[in-house]
């Protein structure tokens, strides 16, 4: 165990410490609490009773009291209630209710002097513990805390939440430990600043403080001329990052030393590669963006260009004042060649085949370019070329078929887990990322079966079944990217024939997909959906400011902060909500105990559960009723461990029977291949054997109830309600759905 793990096992023991004893402090304040109403119930009334009566003739003498009772509350709350107890007691019963009424007239009037006694400003641990007032146990920590998240939440600015503060406080009982600022939540939050600012000058290179306006030694006051640079501690932060993952670092290095590689993450370690007390060099590996993005950073001709390509020599072609590349044999540029381009260009100050001149990239890259390059398939596939068909498609269709096509997705229902359903395309102007991959691997082929010609819908189906295969793994092994690329070159050759003048760079990019999935992986891994979601964040947060670095810094501070804080609930696979059914309510139930246990108590036996959780994903049941109109309960399935045959049903309910989970499924057979749509096309021998992977022809009725074990449940399903079928496809990748 090395210092840092050695560190991080203190911190976290010492963490569980703290949470340990806060529980037990606030368990004996409540029990105290209770116990002096039950002692002093009369005072506890006459003190809400009576708060206005005859408080300016006792309110001098029983400030200094109240004080000193309010401050020695939270030391020794049962010592304040002897003291108060003792204190009344002198009084007679004539005096006694005017008391009482100065009393507690007192606890409503802002006193100044309360407030600072129990002030959050400096965050200390005495100050987090106290409740939030009088009459609640909350702690102003856990308050705080709670508050912090629904501000970062809803994306507020400094501004407002000092407003909500403000107004919170004024709502609150008097006196009570609510902070009236931002800055005094952060300072009881424990919120670090992990970032320092400073300027640099572009012309000198010399670091100054940031406040000043002007270069101390070039005195440029050019505002271009000076950058500011943001120094994060990055010590700290992957310590806090560390901390907070502890238990689930924990639990990953027993799979490590298992090497159960369940979830099929193909991790280095579970690739039998030593990583243990050797050195190994990092690399940095490639780069990746959107094309003028790449462009840029590469020194290369925008995409609009002759020679634009990184990796070939495709020129291009201008036709109808746009910019084609059509179809052909692929040149392919080699490092060596990419090398000496960048550096004739450099030299020459001139275009050398798309170079402009050499960049930045060489002295920063372990692999040469272009084979560093990774095209980043969210902006060439999904809101580039994906979406110029769709959009083609649907304008060449009939007014009448359009709004039937519309109302067909909008009604199409997905599983739980897709935050993004799809969009229909009379409303496509600024659709999503997501929302295009949705409609592309599940909507499309569904239904556009019927309203397109067979030989467009199966040239369409190429290119659909081409992306899956990219996008979700080693479907057929190592021939996936092979088959992959032999249907996009079918489709790209006869692109002209149903598409007009649509052959832009991106559908270009496309031929390099093959070789990219070859040398980097599975489209799915290689999105920029989390830079993109970076700079949404950003762009939602700035509140009007102009200084992009200050906002981006202080929410982050706050940010990893809160997600410090958080308790990581592990997700253990199992039965999940057990149901209030029994198995007497369910006529089969009898015959399915008898068959897979010998005793005859049916109700102690077996459970009933509404939901599972199978390899990290939840799958619903019908008896589940809360799912509103997500369909989580469809799924694929076999009959045994490594059975070839696959099948397709509705889970009814789960059971567990003998410590064993099973599931009830209601079987619905496959009536067809889907592959029958396109037997009179062209491209059927293409497209026979991947499309009957992927996409399937139920019969609409179940005919058959099967008991499977839960071990046997593959993945759910996406299911497109039809006339006399249901045509389903199943779920491949699970990476981008969350």
């Amino acid at each position: 165990m090395d210092w840092l793990e050695l560190e991080l096992s203190i911190e976290y023991d010492q963490h569980k410490r703290r949470k340990r004893y806060n529980k037990t402090n606030i368990q004996r304040r409540t029990k105290r609490l209770q116990k002096q109403e039950q002692i002093y119930p009369d005072l506890l009334m006459s003190t809400q009773g009576k708060q206005n009566e005859r408080a300016e003739t006792a309110r001098s003498n029983t400030v200094d009291f109240h004080n000193n009772i309010f401050i020695d509350h939270y030391e020794d709350e049962q010592q304040d209630f002897i003291h108060l107890n003792e204190y009344t007691l002198q009084n007679d019963n004539e005096n006694h209710d005017e008391i009482i009424g100065n009393l507690s007239f007192h606890i409503y009037d802002d006193s100044e002097d309360n407030e600072q006694a129990l002030s959050c400003d400096d965050g200390s641990n005495e100050a987090s513990a106290l409740p939030l007032h009088h009459y609640t146990c909350n702690t102003t920590l856990d308050y705080c805390e709670k508050f912090m998240i629904i501000a970062r939440q809803s994306h507020i600015s400094k501004i407002h939440t000092n407003s909500f503060l403000s107004l919170i406080k004024s709502g609150l009982p008097v006196p009570n430990t609510m902070p009236s600022t931002e800055k005094q939540i952060r300072d009881l939050l424990g919120v670090q600043e992990l970032f320092t600012k400073r300027s640099v000058c572009l012309l000198c290179s010399l670091d100054f403080d940031y406040k000043q306006i002007t270069c101390p030694r070039c005195s440029t006051s050019n505002k271009t001329r000076v950058a500011f640079v943001y120094d994060g501690d990055i010590e700290v932060i992957i310590k806090n990052v560390m901390l907070r993952l502890y238990s689930n670092i924990d639990e990953y290095k027993v799979k490590i030393k298992a090497n159960d590689d369940v979830d099929k993450t193909r991790d280095i370690p579970f690739g039998s590669i030593n990583v243990m007390n050797k050195n190994h060099k990092l690399i940095i590996f490639g780069v990746t963006g959107d094309c003028p993005a790449i462009s840029l950073i590469c020194n290369f001709i925008n995409h609009n260009g002759y020679y634009c390509c990184w990796f070939c020599f495709i020129k291009g072609e201008h036709i109808g004042q746009k910019r084609q590349y059509r179809y052909s044999s692929l040149i392919l540029r080699t490092a060596e060649q990419y090398s000496k381009g960048s550096k004739k260009a450099e030299r020459k100050k001139n275009n050398i085949y798309g170079h402009l001149g050499k960049t930045m990239l060489d002295d920063i890259l372990d692999l040469p370019l272009p084979n560093a390059v990774v095209i980043d398939y969210l902006h060439v596939t999904l809101l580039g070329h994906a979406k110029a068909i769709i959009l083609s498609i649907y304008r060449q269709l009939k007014p009448i078929q359009r709004e039937q096509l519309n109302i067909q997705l909008r009604n199409q229902k997905f599983p739980h887990f897709f935050n993004r359903k799809i969009r229909s395309m009379d409303n496509f102007a600024f659709v999503k990322g997501t929302e295009v991959r949705n409609l592309l691997f599940y909507g499309l082929l569904p239904h556009m079966n019927l309203l397109l010609p067979s030989e467009q819908y199966a040239h369409l189906a190429l290119y659909v079944i081409a992306i899956r295969l990219l996008h979700s793994g080693h479907i057929f092994g190592n021939k996936t990217n092979e088959i992959a690329d032999r249907l996009f070159s079918r489709f790209y050759v006869d692109h002209e024939l149903f598409y007009d003048q649509l052959q832009p760079f991106k559908l270009h990019l496309h031929a390099h997909y093959s070789y990219m999935y070859e040398t980097h992986g599975s489209l799915c891994n290689l999105g920029c959906f989390g830079q993109e979601s970076f700079i949404g964040a950003i762009s939602s947060e700035h509140h009007g400011t102009r200084y992009y670095g200050d906002s981006i810094t202080y929410y982050y501070n706050i940010d990893l902060c809160i997600q410090r804080k958080k308790i990581r609930k592990a997700t253990i696979d199992g039965p999940y909500d057990l149901s209030s059914t029994t198995p007497n309510d369910y006529d089969y139930m009898n015959r399915i105990h008898s068959s897979l246990c010998m005793c005859t108590d049916l109700s102690s036996c077996c459970l009933i559960y509404r939901r599972f959780i199978m390899k990290n994903e939840t799958f619903h049941s019908l008896i589940y009723n809360r799912r509103q109109t997500s369909v989580s309960y469809f799924v694929q399935y076999s009959l045994a461990n490594g059975a070839i045959e696959y099948r397709f049903g509705i889970i009814e309910l789960f059971f567990v029977c003998n410590s064993v989970n099973y599931a009830i499924i209601k079987h619905h057979r496959i009536k067809e291949l889907c592959s029958n749509f396109f037997k009179n096309s062209c491209y059927y021998h293409l497209l026979k054997k991947p499309i009957d992977s992927m996409y399937f022809i139920l019969q609409k009725d179940h005919c058959q109830i099967d008991v499977v074990r839960t071990d046997y449940i593959n993945n759910h399903c996406i299911v497109v309600e039809k006339n006399d079928y249901l045509f389903v496809t199943n779920i491949l990748s699970y990476s981008e759905h969350d």
